[in-house]
């Protein structure tokens, strides 16, 4: 485990190469760098509300993202007294909930009903196109691909968006109650995996996308009162991994074949889900003060 006792809630995770961010909070972000149970490489205040998303341009910038509207990228390579170096921030607008990275690209969503793309460099965030997806509420989780942002919205849609043009390229009516969650298969983003406040996860084929090519419904304890939005995490191109309410476990889905193949113990519901890498996943939960790294099953 990756332990830092003022992480008192995670709500988001990322991993690149040996290095581990947490972020949550009280706008805290920590970043762990090496073997578990090392020293946190920085423990800092990052933004003035909680902190949404994190995620890492190239090998050593970190962007975070959080409710006071502002989108901030830090230096993992250089930090004073536990707080990285800030290289660059820009605002978007309302509070953000998550973000998306992408090589040198990145789009945040936010209570604004806006998804706004951005383009890093090692010193600059510059804002590229603003996208008024929702007039319902927050888009609440966002994916990228070389030329489509994904959107997962309040009122229940999934939307792409060309990232030239900044037209819509297609939409699913994906979740009765509220969508919460988007994710691009890797190496086909003709499927999209989405997750939503009716619990369950739903693969699309987005060449035919009247309805789901696979539901996901056996991670949540079913007598439990829904708290949390859950992320399901790709771990290959055919599992995936997502935490569930009142359950304590991190379940392991093919899919492919929509088999459950494995259930972690967790000991808490899970808050954080990230790949590592092809043997190792990253996961948070709401008893823990950091995070633990766990063993693809």
């Amino acid at each position: 485990t990756f332990a830092d006792d003022r992480l008192k809630k995670i709500y988001a995770v990322a991993a690149a190469g040996r290095l581990v961010a947490a972020a949550g909070q009280g706008g805290r972000v920590a970043v762990f760098c090496g073997r578990a149970g090392a020293a946190p490489l920085a423990s800092f205040k990052a933004h003035g509300g909680w902190v949404g998303g994190c995620g890492f341009i190239g090998a050593d910038k970190l962007l975070t993202a959080g409710n006071d509207g502002l989108v901030r990228l830090w230096d993992c390579a250089s930090s004073q007294n536990g707080t990285l170096t800030k290289v660059a921030e820009a605002q978007h607008a309302r509070g953000i909930w998550r973000l998306a990275c992408r090589g040198a690209t990145a789009a945040t969503c936010a209570k604004d009903g806006c998804v706004v793309v951005w383009s890093a460099s090692p010193t600059l965030l510059n804002e590229v196109r603003r996208l008024e997806v929702s007039d319902e509420g927050s888009v609440r989780s966002v994916a990228l691909t070389e030329q489509v942002v994904a959107a997962a919205a309040d009122d229940g849609r999934v939307t792409g968006w060309d990232l030239r043009s900044g037209a819509r390229a297609w939409s699913i009516e994906a979740h009765a109650d509220g969508a919460q969650s988007c994710a691009f298969k890797p190496s086909d983003a003709a499927f999209v995996l989405t997750a939503g406040a009716d619990r369950a996860c739903k693969l699309w084929d987005l060449r035919s996308s009247s309805k789901p090519v696979r539901a996901f419904d056996q991670h949540h304890r079913t007598d439990a009162r829904r708290r949390a939005m859950h992320h399901p995490a790709w771990l290959s191109a055919t599992a995936f991994a997502v935490g569930g309410e009142g359950s304590e476990r991190l379940a392991f889905y093919d899919a492919t074949s929509g088999a459950l193949t494995a259930s972690l113990a967790l000991g808490a519901d899970a808050t954080a889900v990230a790949r590592v890498d092809a043997a190792t996943v990253a996961v948070a939960t709401e008893a823990c003060d950091g995070v633990a790294l766990h063993a693809v099953a």
